[in-house]
Formats: C-alpha cells, structure tokens, sequence
C-alpha cells in the first residue's frame, strides 16, 4: 500500500504511454513516482525522494543487446539481452 504523506495536492501527472503514469512536482517538476497499470500492486519510487539509506537490490544490467558498442561493462554485475527473470 502506498500513501502520500504530504503534499498530493502539488502533483502533477504525466501520462508517458497508455500503461505509465509518472507524478512529478507541480512547481519545480522532478519525477516522484511511476505507477505502472499493468502492475497495480508496484510504484516506482524515485531515490531522491526516500530519506535514510535504504538497502537496494541487487544491481544488474538489462537489453545489453542494444547498449553502444563502445560502452563497456566492467564490474561485473549479471547481464541480460532482455528483462532479467523474474525470482518467485
């Protein structure tokens, strides 16, 4: 469950395709959070907005299929020429 804290009134809504909504500040306008339809259970939370220092995930990169072919990967973390599978 996600809920707002303060400051919902502020948002403003950016439909970026028929299955992404993103909200970002209605006065200086960086992105908050995404609410992806397909997924109603999820919301994408930007990192600048979370106070303290949350553990993250493991990190991974993803369509290395398509990234420049001068860009090197080199530290690595798992990659993956499509989404990576999804545990459980």
């Amino acid at each position: 469950m996600f809920d707002w804290s303060a400051g919902e009134g502020g948002l403003r809504t950016f439909c970026s395709s028929d299955t992404i909504d993103r909200n970002c500040c209605g006065k200086c306008g960086p992105q908050l959070v995404v609410f992806c339809k397909p997924e109603p259970n999820l919301v994408y939370v930007t990192m600048g907005t979370v106070n303290g220092n949350p553990t993250c995930p493991s990190a991974y990169h993803e369509f290395i299929e398509s990234k420049a072919p001068w860009h090197e990967i080199t530290d690595g973390q798992s990659e993956h020429d499509t989404w990576p599978e999804k545990n459980g």
